[in-house]
C-alpha cells in the first residue's frame, strides 16, 4: 500500500510519490498535474472537484466553493447549495478526489498520505488538515511544513554541499520564509516566519479592485449597479483577475473582458479594458516589500547574513510574477533558482518525506529533516504591580524556531494564600500579552494543590511539540507529585471527537453518493454508444432505464439510482 505526498493549497493541490529513487508528480482523473483546490456541488446532489469546478463558479457561485485552506482553523462554516459544511469537510473532498486519482494511476490502494501546511498554520489549522486526511479515509501520521517539504525535494538531490538555502514560499494564500541549513544530509531548519493571509488571491483581489476602478471611470457608475448577482459578478472577475494575473508575468499588457455584466436601464452591460504591468506591479507592490520584511526577520532570527545564502528556492506560483523575483532578487544581490518548478516542488518534497518514512530512501542516505516550532508557546500568568495582582500577562515556554520534538519546564508558585487549583491557559504568539496572542486551549485543570501560604506552593508546567506540530501540555504538583496531562485536542475552530465522527459518516456516505454519479455517468455514455448498434426492442429497454434514471436524478432518490444502476449495468452486460 503506497503512501504518497500531498501539497493540499490554497488555489491548486498536487500529489506524488517517490519511485525508483526520484519523487514523481501522479497525475489527477483528468491527466492534470496540478488540481484546482474547488469544490461543487450541483443541484442533483452530483460533487464536482477540480478545473471543472472552479470554471464553473461564475455559472454556480452559490454551488462553489473556492480557497477553502484560508478557513482552516475557524469555526466559519460553508454554504454550499443547499448543505452546510466544515472548512475541513470540504478539503476532505478534494483530498478523497486526489486519493482516487492516486489509486487509479497507481493500480494499488492508497491508505496514508504526507500532508503538507504552511509554516505558520497554527495548533488548530494543523490538527483540522490532519482531520480532512483522516475525513478523506487517509491516515495522516505525518504533517510537514512547505518550505521544509521544498528544501527536502531540493536537497535530495542536492547532498553533497553543506550550505544555507533560503526559501521562499509565496503560493495562493499563504505565505512563508525558511532559512534552511544543509550540513553531512541533515536539514535543518533554524528559523521561518510568513503571514497566512498573503498571496495570489490578494494579488488576485488587488486586480479586481483596478478593473472596478477602470469601470468606474469609464461608465460613471459601479459595476454592482448592473450586475444581476453578487456572488456571479465576483466569481465573473475573479476568474478574469487570474487570467490577467498570469499574463502580466510574461506580458507587459493584458486585455480584459467582460462581454455581459448585467444590465443598467434595460440596456446591456459590458467591459473591455487593459491592464499594464505597471498597473499591476504599483498595486501590490507594497504587499511584495512585505515580504522582503519578512526574509530579514527570519535572517536575522537565524543569525545569519545574507551573504552566507548560497540558494534562494522561489516556491508558489505567485513567485513567477516579475516583481516578486526582482524584488527578492535585489534584497540578496544574486539570481534566484528557477529551475525548480514552484507548482510541484512541495508536493515531491512531501514524497521524499513519505519514502522516508516508510523505508523506501534507506537511513545509511542520511537525509534528516529537522524543523522549527514556528509560533512561541507559552501560558498566561499573573504580575504583582504596586501590590496589586495583574492578570494577562504572557510567559513563553517553548520560544519560537526551537528545533522540534521539543520538550521544556517551568516551574510557577501560588499567588494567593490557600490556593488549591489552577486552570492552566495555553497560548500561541510573540506578544507581551495573551490579548496579542491567540488562546490555544484552557483546558487543562489543576486540582488538589495542598492549601499553603502565597508563593509556598510549586507546579511545573511542561509544554510538548512534537514533528506534527502537535502540543502535549502537563502539570505536575511539585509537593505532592501530583500530575495530570494532556494532549490538546478540541478547541476552538477544532472538530471534536463527537463532531469527527458524525462528520465522518456523512463524507463517507456522500462519497458513495458521488461515486454513484461518476458511475453512472459512464454507465450511461456506454448505453448511449451502444443503443445505435442494438435492436429496436433493446433500444427500447435502454431509454425506458434512462428515462428512469433522469427522474431520479431530479428527486435527487440516490435509492432508486442505485437500483437503476444496477439494472443498466445488467441490461449493458447482457447486450455485450
Amino acid at each position: 500500500m503506497a503512501i504518497i505526498g500531498i501539497d493540499l493549497g490554497t488555489t491548486n493541490s498536487a500529489m506524488a510519490m517517490y519511485k525508483d529513487g526520484e519523487a514523481e508528480i501522479i497525475l489527477n482523473g483528468n491527466d492534470q498535474r496540478t488540481t484546482a483546490s474547488a469544490f461543487q456541488l450541483k443541484p442533483n446532489g452530483e460533487e464536482v472537484i477540480g478545473s471543472s469546478a472552479k470554471k464553473g463558479a461564475a455559472s454556480m457561485p452559490r454551488h462553489t466553493v473556492l480557497e477553502v485552506k484560508r478557513k482552516m482553523g475557524g469555526e466559519e462554516e460553508v454554504q454550499v447549495g443547499a448543505r452546510t459544511y466544515k472548512p475541513e469537510e470540504i478539503s476532505s473532498k478534494i483530498l478523497r478526489y486526489l486519493k482516487k486519482s492516486a489509486e487509479e494511476k497507481l493500480g494499488e490502494p492508497v491508505t496514508e498520505a504526507v500532508i503538507t501546511v504552511p509554516a505558520y498554520f497554527t495548533d488548530a489549522q494543523r490538527k483540522s488538515t490532519k482531520i480532512a486526511g483522516e475525513l478523506a479515509g487517509l491516515r495522516v501520521e505525518r504533517i510537514i511544513n512547505e518550505p521544509t517539504a521544498a528544501a527536502l525535494a531540493f536537497c535530495h538531490d542536492n547532498l553533497d554541499e553543506d550550505q544555507f538555502i533560503l526559501v521562499y514560499d509565496l503560493g495562493g494564500g499563504t505565505f512563508d520564509v525558511s532559512l534552511v541549513e544543509l550540513f553531512d544530509g541533515v536539514i535543518e531548519v533554524k528559523s521561518s516566519t510568513g503571514d497566512n493571509f498573503l498571496g495570489g488571491t490578494d494579488f488576485d483581489e488587488t486586480i479586481i479592485k483596478l478593473i472596478k476602478d477602470k469601470f468606474l471611470k469609464a461608465n460613471g457608475f459601479p459595476m454592482e449597479e448592473a450586475a444581476q448577482d453578487a456572488n456571479m459578478l465576483y466569481y465573473m472577475l475573479k476568474e478574469a483577475a487570474e487570467n490577467a494575473k498570469i499574463e502580466l508575468s510574461t506580458q507587459v499588457e493584458t486585455d480584459i473582458s467582460l462581454p455581459f455584466i448585467g444590465l443598467k436601464d434595460n440596456l446591456p452591460v459590458s467591459f473591455i479594458g487593459q491592464l499594464t504591468r505597471i498597473e499591476f506591479e504599483n498595486a501590490i507592490r507594497e504587499k511584495v516589500e512585505s515580504t522582503i520584511i519578512k526574509i530579514n526577520e527570519t535572517l536575522e532570527e537565524a543569525a545569519i547574513s545574507k551573504d552566507q545564502v548560497s540558494e534562494i528556492l522561489m516556491v508558489g506560483g505567485s513567485t513567477r510574477i516579475p516583481l516578486v523575483r526582482g524584488y527578492v532578487e535585489k534584497a540578496f544581490g544574486k539570481k534566484v533558482r528557477t529551475d525548480i518548478n514552484p507548482d510541484e516542488v512541495v508536493a515531491t518534497g512531501a514524497a521524499v518525506q513519505a519514502a522516508l518514512k516508510s523505508g523506501e530512501i534507506d537511513s545509511a542516505v542520511g537525509l534528516v529533516a529537522i524543523d522549527v516550532c514556528p509560533y512561541t508557546l507559552g501560558i498566561e500568568i499573573v504580575n504583582k504591580v504596586n501590590n496589586q495582582i495583574i492578570p494577562g500577562y504572557f510567559d513563553p515556554i517553548i520560544r519560537k524556531n526551537s528545533a522540534i520534538p521539543v520538550t521544556e519546564r517551568k516551574t510557577y508558585n501560588t499567588v494567593s494564600d490557600n490556593q488549591t487549583s489552577v486552570n492552566v491557559k495555553v497560548y500561541q504568539g510573540e506578544g507581551r500579552f495573551v490579548s496579542e496572542n491567540q488562546l490555544v486551549s484552557d483546558e487543562l485543570h489543576v486540582e488538589g494543590i495542598p492549601p499553603n501560604a502565597a508563593g509556598q506552593e510549586e507546579v511545573e508546567i511542561s509544554f510538548s511539540y512534537d514533528i506534527n506540530g502537535i502540543i502535549q501540555i502537563s502539570a505536575v504538583i511539585v509537593s505532592t507529585g501530583h500530575k495530570v496531562t494532556q494532549v490538546i485536542q478540541s478547541q476552538q475552530g477544532v472538530m471534536s471527537a463527537k463532531e469527527k465522527r458524525r462528520s465522518m459518516e456523512r463524507m463517507e456516505q456522500e462519497g458513495l453518493d458521488a461515486d454513484l454519479y461518476e458511475g453512472m455517468k459512464k454507465a450511461i455514455h456506454n448505453a448511449e454508444k451502444m443503443m445505435d448498434d442494438c435492436s429496436p426492442e433493446d433500444r427500447t429497454r435502454i431509454e425506458r432505464i434512462l428515462a428512469d434514471i433522469e427522474t431520479a436524478v431530479a428527486a435527487e432518490d440516490n435509492a432508486a439510482l442505485r437500483k437503476l444502476d444496477e439494472q443498466l449495468l445488467d441490461l449493458l452486460i447482457e447486450l455485450v
